[in-house]
């Protein structure tokens, strides 16, 4: 299995060469949820996967805000935040904290075999790249 990864927090730029361009790519859900280091280092990633024109499969990571889905301007004006969702809006509003995102092509399969469902493929990337040290959401 041909994958390039990048792990943990040394994001590989060269990495973002092999994202597609974005009209047409379908983007496929692998896993979201929260992941944690330690009581003071967490977050919420959002994996998925794509297909490039050239064959290649891509998994793209996405941090972004996801303790603050669901959340109201209602919640936020009547404190009913803890204190997660309290760091993340600081200094923002609400709608901009909810929007913030950080994606990074996170792994790159090159040789993957024919026919693959985007199901099976971002399956099969997303293991190999926790098998290389890569940060994993917590079920």
């Amino acid at each position: 299995m041909n994958v390039l990864t990048f792990i943990n927090d040394e994001r590989d730029d060269e990495l973002e060469n092999y994202r597609p361009p974005e009209p047409g790519v379908e983007w496929h859900l692998v896993v979201e949820g929260n992941w944690s280091e330690s009581m003071y280092h967490s977050g919420f990633f959002t994996y998925s996967i794509a297909e490039t024109r050239e064959g290649y499969w891509v998994l793209n990571q996405c941090d972004r805000n996801g303790f603050l889905d669901g959340l109201t301007q209602e919640d936020v004006d009547e404190g009913r935040l803890n204190d997660d969702q309290l760091q993340a809006i600081w200094f923002t509003s609400l709608e901009e904290a909810q929007n913030e995102r950080s994606d990074s092509i996170c792994a790159v399969w090159l040789d993957p075999p024919a026919g693959l469902s985007a199901e099976e493929a971002g399956s099969r990337l997303y293991q190999e790249f926790l098998e290389r040290g890569g940060k994993g959401v917590e079920e």
